[in-house]
């Protein structure tokens, strides 16, 4: 497993509805917390469901997503990073 490390400027606390493709640099990573299920769309408009409400799980960063657009979290807590 490899381990690397990754400075992250900004950080926002996700939201339902949060829409960055009007413009300017996307969110380059998120930030999942425990029991957290969030749906979102990407820069190509591909819809995504990451986590679970009914899942036990440490806090996890998925880099590279390039989330242009926030649909629903059902649960829990989750951070976009640019």
């Amino acid at each position: 497993m490899g381990y690397h490390e990754r400075t992250y400027n900004k950080v926002v606390r996700a939201s339902n509805g949060l829409d960055f493709s009007n413009g300017g640099p996307l969110p380059r990573a998120l930030m999942v917390g425990q029991g957290t299920e969030i749906t979102f769309t990407d820069q190509y408009g591909n819809q995504s469901t990451i986590g679970s409400a009914a899942s036990v799980e440490v806090t996890r960063i998925f880099d590279g997503l390039q989330v242009a657009q926030v649909k629903t979290i059902a649960s829990g807590y989750a951070f976009l990073l640019w």
